[in-house]
């Protein structure tokens, strides 16, 4: 499957879409996101309008990394959580990371535009969800679990922490 193929498959036919990458090896997904990484960093590296190439090329690297980085610890996260609720069904982990890189595509080619990061959070959700039902062959109710456990759980760390961090003088 091409590039632009999966991209917009996974706009607009997410179903077919994770079919076809199913029986895909975890190394066309990682090429996949790759490709996808340097469109987001550049893109968010114009946009950033720095003056300096120093911070363009820091931003372009800091962006590419991060978000190799956010991927992959996303994937093992929602394979910890799936093997912990579900340990039964649990196909190998990179089946997940499979899902992890493919339910980010909205967020690589859209997230760069400024107030569209929620929409494309989102969409994202529901990628995940899809992605576990299917390459993990889950119900989708056990998958939303996941996605929605695996979730809120760093955002409630986030938000105590920045209540912690607000109510205290550092």
């Amino acid at each position: 499957m091409k590039i632009l193929e999966k991209i917009t498959g996974f706009f607009f036919n997410p179903a077919n879409a994770f079919d076809k990458v199913k029986e895909e090896k975890i190394k066309d997904a990682i090429n996949y996101i790759l490709y996808l990484l340097l469109f987001y960093a550049a893109l968010t590296t114009i946009t950033k309008k720095l003056k300096s190439p120093i911070s363009n090329i820091s931003t372009f690297v800091v962006a590419f990394i991060s978000g190799f980085i956010v991927v992959l610890i996303w994937g093992v996260w929602l394979h910890l959580w799936l093997n912990l609720n579900y340990k039964e069904k649990t196909k190998e982990i990179a089946q997940t990371l499979k899902v992890a890189i493919y339910s980010i595509t909205p967020s690589m080619i859209l997230g760069w535009i400024p107030y569209l990061g929620l929409l494309t959070g989102l969409w994202s959700f529901f990628l995940d969800v899809e992605g576990l039902k299917q390459l993990q062959e889950i119900s989708r109710e056990k998958a939303i679990n996941v996605v929605t456990i695996s979730a809120l759980i760093p955002i409630i760390i986030l938000v105590i922490i920045i209540f912690i961090r607000g109510n205290l003088k550092f």
